[in-house]
């Protein structure tokens, strides 16, 4: 994906509802930090620092365009979510090759 328009100040982004209680109090879409990291563009070597991990999106949008990334989170319950989620995709993305 080479579109680099500018989006204006309004990004729309179709995510799955939640219809039930949120994980984590600030749940975002994983193609959020994907267009951004698409958008900065992806460069070889290339390394993601998440300071605030939180449930994983940004590690995951990593995992799905090849990106190296690094997360930081305190709460070994997010930590936990995290994983689940990179593992699932692994196995995943494992079946289809």
């Amino acid at each position: 994906m080479k579109d680099l328009r500018g989006r204006g100040n309004t990004w729309f982004i179709p995510y799955e509802t939640i219809q039930s209680a949120r994980a984590h109090p600030t749940v975002f879409p994983v193609k959020l930090p994907e267009m951004c990291i698409r958008l900065h563009g992806i460069k070889k070597n290339m390394l993601i620092l998440d300071p605030f991990m939180g449930t994983g999106s940004t590690a995951l949008a990593c995992q799905k365009l090849g990106v190296d990334f690094i997360g930081f989170e305190i709460d070994k319950t997010y930590i936990a979510m995290a994983n689940k989620e990179l593992s699932k995709y692994y196995n995943e993305a494992t079946r289809r090759s």
